[in-house]
């Protein structure tokens, strides 16, 4: 019998194929196209009309109905209500000899099953006729199963959805320990320790450090899914399930998976399964063949979510038909088994999408098959495959609204709001009649708050479509917003007669009863006869709310306990449940629901610090003193139960062990502005007092009080940033002004941002707030800190304390002098005080470094080293960094023509695609987030920052074979001795071509830059190299300063003619590097007259008359890594004639001046040219033609200067009756301490004078 039905499906299968071949063979007595050929045509040009006609015209003919008739279904899922979509695949499922491919790429839209809840009566018959079909698999009967249980499950016929469910054939009894850490990815390839460990009492221990073991599932959600959202934080995490499966006898099986989320699974502890991406996706998903030993086997599923928003997974074992296999139970509990050490067996393909590829193949041209292969992609969330297919049908039918709208759904699940935005502007501009297409432009009018235009677009609607549901709630919401209520009432009360089963209309009655007719009981009743026949948690919870409001406390409580019964891992309706019993202070109930919270979420801490809470109430203090213990223990940043911990302790509050500051006494004995006559404030108090928990948990206070002395101190102060990242929580605790009588006016605040009104000379402003630490992933133990001790302005007293637990290894380093720390042992915690009283403030000194280089600065790390922050890193960024479909697309491209290129061609090739095609978005590295986004979606929304292109150049450059990584910049603006001990304060992110020999560096954040330059005042940042997070390598900080970068050269040859009293110069200008991107940004995009315009500001503020009469650019365009310029101008008054001889200055465009620098010999601070040098090269040479009859009075003497900073030459030759001035001044360093002044000013006034020397002719 098995192999008749096996014969018959094969047969079936071939003849559907060679049926669906016919259309593409022209009829013999004629080329005429077919009815069906032309209805195709006219839907993808969007003409649904004739298309419709078209197609039923078609339909008429045996040869073409079942095809018409799917087209048609197609077509209704455009313009017509989900029945009639339904009703013509109905048709199509009769007439077709294989519908079941069809049936699965168009399960979840309107031709079929659209959306989950109830289902009408005709698609509930037809689920019931799909579980019985002989023909029909077992993937299509479970879908059919699944989707009748859902629709009991919302009818409120629980017994008969848990019979539904319950043939799905899905295993549903299950161990699950976690959560270990997934924070970007990293954790898919990681061994934590459930692989080698089944027995039930193993320990583990989670990503907060806290012990873990194996715990059985109380149930499962009724659908079978294994849902961890239930029972862990599943953000960030890996999570592991196991069952073990006593089989009958040794069997071949087939392991069939469903997913939210990664995944890898063993089958008694060998991999069968593993894929990295993260999906969101439907039963059998991933199949893989499996061996069944008799006796019990393991089963192993590991689910990871970074990005997925979900974790949770369904497995089944069944035959090669995808029936559950017979004989087969399972337990949660832990049997013995026999290892299998094989290699993972190669996955299974999906036949449905087997099906679709092979006549793809023998029909290329043919749309219909691709658009059914996309959407049995776009089922399984293999999003990248699906537009890899629809950009193809794209080229064949480019206005084809069924393909945008398929595009739309694949953009709507990456997130991808680029390509979503741009795909509805599409439709509303080139479908505009499409129903999807006005719903767009409702919204649009409506949040443009338009509301005859909406109405407009309501009654257009209703006469294409008829009155809907959807369609009579837009009415109301116009009719709402237009504060029209008498309409809205009467309306509304229609939509509830009319669609009594609708939410949104039995909301909108029971509002009307409750808030409008003031009737509790009306309300009510609305409630009970909407559940009566629908389950829904929000409408049990109004329910239960009006039985809470008039007292009747039981009656609320069964509605709750009720949906327990249904569905006993309900974990936040358990969870309710227990609220709802403390607040009414029956703590015992409040207890036991707590407890049941527990049985099902056993390592969530929240819970935990609830249950401590009802155990306080009852004054059971031991007993809370454990639960609060445990609540701690798994969520180490649980501020609010480390507080309650040390209450139960009896111990002190933490901050109460620092140094305490009386903030008032401060400002009320505040020196006078006449003690401080150079300074426009004073800084009372600088105090950061920072706590370090056992473990890592941290959060500190910090306290700034300053007194203002006249009007600039209050421009200075007026506003206030509080500077803190996205893993801090912040309370403002105080903001204020303090004025000269005591009085207090709060400070305006928006979120970290502070402004101080009615400021006035003589007050003084006091801020005070707390900042939370909730770092993530491997950062979670450690802490960091930076603390200036060194200000602008005079301060009294600048402080900073740190509380931490003696255990807790860290570093602390004070830099520009020494600074020892006062100890002391606070019971079970050291107290570290580092403090400075009454220091003048720094003054401001020309081109001096920044603070952190010149200002007493305290850096304190718990990092062990660099090492750890470079592995760290490579962890976050190393999935991000891997080759998708986009990547590999857009490597595919820009390679077609280039062939036998070196690794560093194809590396630059690379670099000018993404810095000619992606655009720089400059956000603060830490605000944006530590993780890179995709490549993927970069390449799709064209932006990125600083991390996201350099690890889109990683991911292209690994496919394309050339070695490269990611490297961490904290630029040279930030100090140049910043980042004294490890720390993860860096601020932008550059790529590394890793080559032998040919190492380059590569800044992605600018398109004009050559590829491997960089500006001078990058150079000598502090970087930290990243590798892949495979091999591991020994990383430190170091300065970015390469080797074979291409130089910064700007190399000036000028001509130059006297004429009578004036000069006419020709020039020409060539630049490298840094220089060729500067004259490329000013330049490339100007209009020549802007680009004159310029010239003119430029040379027209130092040279008198001065004329341009020739500019010209080579080299502008793209990445080049020069740039030349040819410039003629005339300039008037150069030359000075004094008895008899002319006298003039050589025309030095970049001539030294007295303005260059400031000398000062009090200067305490070294000089920082980084801020200032542009070129390690700069050279000019200028050509003179002396006038006929002149000579040089005196021929001049070379010049050569140096100091232990500089070197400068100028030297002059004749060539015929040409002289000839090279001029170089090159800095060999670019720091210059204040001992090294002297020698260069020295050196520089020699320069100067060099450089304005006049030469005599005669």
């Amino acid at each position: 019998m098995q192999l008749r039905s096996s014969q018959l499906r094969r047969w079936t299968a071939l003849l559907l194929l060679l049926v669906y071949l016919l259309p593409a063979f022209p009829a013999l007595a004629s080329t005429a196209p077919s009815p069906l050929e032309e209805a195709w045509t006219k839907f993808h040009e969007n003409k649904r009309a004739e298309a419709r006609e078209l197609f039923k015209k078609a339909s008429l003919e045996s040869s073409y109905n079942a095809e018409a008739h799917l087209g048609l279904s197609m077509l209704a899922a455009l313009d017509r209500p989900s029945t009639e979509a339904f009703a013509e695949f109905q048709q199509f499922f009769q007439a077709s000899n294989n519908p079941y491919p069809y049936v699965y790429a168009l399960w979840s839209t309107p031709s079929l099953m659209e959306g989950s809840g109830k289902k009408t009566a005709a698609q509930v018959a037809f689920l019931k006729k799909l579980t019985t079909d002989p023909l029909a698999d077992g993937t299509l009967k479970a879908m059919a199963y699944s989707s009748l249980g859902n629709h009991y499950e919302n009818s409120n016929q629980i017994a008969t959805a848990n019979q539904m469910y319950a043939l799905i054939g899905a295993l549903d009894k299950w161990q699950v320990v976690g959560e270990f850490e997934n924070m970007s990815g990293s954790g898919f390839s990681k061994e934590f320790g459930p692989l080698g460990h089944p027995q039930a009492n193993a320990s583990f221990v989670n990503k907060h450090g806290a012990p873990i073991s194996w715990f059985a599932l109380p149930g499962t959600r009724n659908n079978k899914w294994i849902d961890f959202t239930y029972h862990f934080y599943s953000d960030d995490a890996i999570l592991f399930a196991q069952t073990f499966v006593n089989s009958p006898k040794e069997q071949q099986a087939q392991l069939r998976l469903g997913v939210s989320g990664s995944i890898k699974a063993w089958v008694n502890d060998r991999l069968v399964y593993a894929d990295d991406i993260e999906r969101n996706n439907d039963l059998d998903t991933y199949l893989t063949p499996v061996t069944l030993k008799q006796g019990h086997n393991r089963i192993l599923v590991q689910i990871g979510e970074s990005y997925a928003e979900r974790s949770n997974f369904m497995a089944r074992l069944t035959d090669d038909k995808g029936q559950p296999l017979p004989g087969l139970t399972a337990t949660a509990t832990a049997q013995a088994y026999t290892a299998d050490k094989g290699e993972m067996p190669t996955p299974l393909p999906l036949s449905y999408e087997e099906f679709f590829k092979a006549i793809i193949k023998q029909q290329p041209q043919q749309v219909l098959p691709q658009l059914l292969l996309a959407q049995t992609y776009l089922r399984n969330d293999k999003t990248a495959d699906a537009r890899r297919v629809y950009r193809q049908v794209q080229k064949m039918v480019p206005t084809n609204s069924y393909l945008t709208m398929c595009l739309i759904d694949a953009y709507q699940r990456e997130s991808n709001r680029t390509s979503l935005a741009t795909a509805l502007e599409w439709l509303k501009e080139h479908d505009p009649e499409l129903p999807f297409a006005l719903s767009l432009n409702y919204q649009d009018e409506i949040e443009k708050e338009n509301y005859t235009q909406a109405l407009a677009l309501v009654d257009q609607m209703e006469k294409a479509q008829g009155q809907t549901e959807e369609i009579l709630a837009r009415r109301i919401q116009v009719l709402s917003n237009q504060k029209q209520y008498n309409e809205v009432l009467s309306l509304a009360e229609k939509g509830y007669a009319a669609y009594p089963q609708s939410a949104a209309f039995m909301d909108l009655k029971y509002t009307i009863e409750k808030n409008v007719n003031k009737s509790q009981t009306n309300a009510a009743n609305v409630l009970k006869k909407y559940l009566k026949e629908n389950r829904s948690y929000p409408t049990s919870q109004k329910l239960a709310s009006l039985y809470f409001d008039k007292g009747d406390i039981t009656d609320g409580i069964k509605l709750y306990q009720q949906y327990m019964v249904e569905e006993p891992v309900s974990v936040g309706i358990q969870h309710t449940l227990g609220n709802i019993y403390y607040q009414a202070q029956n703590y015992k109930m409040a207890e036991e629901s707590y407890r049941k919270v527990l049985q099902i979420s056993p390592y969530i801490g929240t819970y935990w610090a609830d249950l401590a809470k009802t155990f306080e109430a009852q004054q059971k203090k031991a007993e809370a003193l454990q639960a609060i213990q445990k609540a701690v223990q798994l969520d180490p940043t649980d501020y609010e139960s480390l507080r309650k911990l040390r209450q139960l302790e009896n111990k002190k509050e933490v901050f109460s062990y620092f140094p305490q500051n009386d903030v008032y006494a401060l400002i009320k004995n505040a020196p006078k502005a006449a003690a401080f006559p150079e300074d426009n404030s004073l800084i009372l108090l600088d105090d950061v007092q920072k706590v370090v928990y056992k473990g890592g948990a941290s959060e500190e206070k910090r306290t700034v009080v300053v007194k203002v002395f006249n009007q600039k101190g209050v421009e200075d102060w007026k506003e206030y940033g509080v500077s803190y990242h996205n893993m801090q929580r912040l309370i403002v605790e105080k903001s204020e002004v303090v004025k000269q009588n005591g009085s207090k006016v709060p400070a305006e605040s928006n979120d970290d941002q502070l402004v101080f009104t009615n400021l006035e000379p003589g007050d003084a402003i006091h801020i005070s707030y707390k900042l939370e630490n909730h770092l993530k992933g491997k950062l979670a133990p450690y802490f960091w800190d930076r603390q200036f001790f060194s200000h602008f302005l005079p301060y009294q007293t600048t402080r900073y304390s740190l509380l931490v637990d003696p255990e807790t290894k860290f570093q602390h380093k004070m830099t520009q002098g020494t600074l020892e720390p006062k100890v002391q042992a606070s019971d079970e915690f050291k107290l570290y005080v580092w403090e400075q009283k009454n220091h003048a403030g720094l003054k401001s000194e020309d081109k001096m470094p920044v603070l952190a280089d010149v200002g007493q600065t305290l850096y304190l790390s718990s990092f062990p080293d660099w090492n750890f922050i470079s592995s760290w890193y490579a962890d976050l960024a190393s999935s991000k960094a891997r080759p998708d479909f986009e990547v590999k697309q857009a490597v595919e491209e820009l390679f077609a023509d280039k062939k036998n290129l070196t690794p560093i061609q194809k590396a630059r090739s690379i670099y000018e695609y993404i810095t000619s095609n992606i655009t720089y978005s400059s956000i603060s590295f830490r605000q944006s987030g530590l993780i890179p986004q995709k490549p993927a979606d970069v390449l799709n929304t064209k932006i990125g920052d600083c991390k996201d292109v350099s690890t889109l150049f990683v991911a292209m450059c690994q496919e394309a074979g050339v070695p490269a990584q990611l490297v961490l910049v904290n630029t040279r603006d930030n100090g140049l001795h910043d980042l004294t001990l490890p720390s993860i304060d860096f601020n932008h992110c550059i790529a590394k071509v890793t080559l032998p020999g040919k190492e380059t560096y590569v800044e992605l954040t600018s398109n004009f830059l050559p590829f491997g330059s960089f500006h001078q005042s990058m150079l000598q940042s502090g970087i930290l190299e990243i590798g892949d997070g495979k091999a591991p390598a020994s990383r430190t900080l170091t300065h970015l300063n390469p080797g074979n970068r291409p130089l910064n050269i700007i190399d000036r040859k000028s001509t130059v003619k006297l004429v009578g009293s004036n000069i006419s110069v020709e020039e020409d200008y060539y630049r490298t590097g840094a220089m060729a991107a500067d004259a490329k940004q000013r330049y490339r995009d100007a209009s020549q007259k802007e680009r004159e315009k310029m010239i003119h500001e430029s040379f027209g503020s130092v040279l008198t008359g001065f004329k341009l009469t020739k500019l010209s650019f080579k080299g502008l365009e793209g990445t080049q890594d020069t740039v030349k310029s040819h410039i003629a101008y005339q300039a008037t008054d150069m030359v000075t004639q004094v008895g008899g001889m002319s006298l003039f200055s050589l025309p030095w465009f970049n001539k030294a001046s007295a303005q260059d620098f400031t000398f000062n010999e009090t200067r305490t601070t070294p000089v920082d040219l980084s801020q200032s040098l542009y070129a390690d090269h700069d050279r000019a040479t200028i050509t003179m033609t002396l006038p006929d009859k002149k000579v040089l009075a005196e021929m001049p003497l070379p010049v050569k200067l140096s100091c232990p900073v500089a070197e400068y030459s100028l030297t002059c030759k004749k060539v015929n009756n040409q002289l000839v001035f090279t001029r170089e001044l090159r800095f060999t360093k670019d720091i210059i301490e204040p001992q090294q002044m002297a020698a260069f000013e020295e050196f520089y006034k020699k320069v100067i004078a060099a450089d304005a020397k006049q030469l005599a002719l005669k």
